[in-house]
């Protein structure tokens, strides 16, 4: 007389490709992490750059306004450049990924005040070492992701 139920053998055999199918899962996953990290940095950068921008064009407190991208920090600040300017607002980095301008870690962009032009145009690119991104500032402010 035979019992209702699973052998060993079968049980094993089931554990394996479930354990199998997970891991196999869990692997394809672990790279959802760090794109998430780099497009979140990249929409960062992207509204600071934006709201910077938008004070300049309005004029708001009379002055320039501009993005200061440090190592472990971006600053909004307000005048002409960041060593001699008032930070308005700060924000923390993620340090995995890669932000330069022309191969500098750290860089400024100014909006001028009633224009939010630039002076020259610029492109930052965004890295993680598996992706890049750019940004790109043009000469009347616009601000471009390619």
């Amino acid at each position: 007389m035979r019992l209702a139920g699973f052998s060993i053998a079968e049980i094993l055999i089931a554990l394996s490709i479930f354990s199998l199918v997970l891991s196999g899962g869990f692997f394809l996953n672990l790279d959802m992490f760090t794109v998430g990290n780099f497009l979140a940095e990249e929409k960062v950068l992207r509204a600071l750059l934006k709201e910077s921008r938008s004070r300049a064009l309005a004029n708001f407190n009379e002055i320039s306004h501009g993005v200061f991208v440090g190592s472990d920090k971006f600053f909004i600040f307000a005048g002409e450049d960041f060593s001699n300017s008032e930070v308005l607002e700060e924000f923390n980095r993620n340090k995995k990924v890669k932000i330069t301008l022309d191969e500098e870690e750290n860089f400024e962009i100014v909006f001028e005040k009633r224009s939010a032009r630039v002076k020259e145009k610029k492109e930052i690119m965004i890295s993680d070492g598996a992706r890049k991104s750019f940004i790109f500032i043009g000469l009347e402010g616009e601000i471009k992701l390619r």
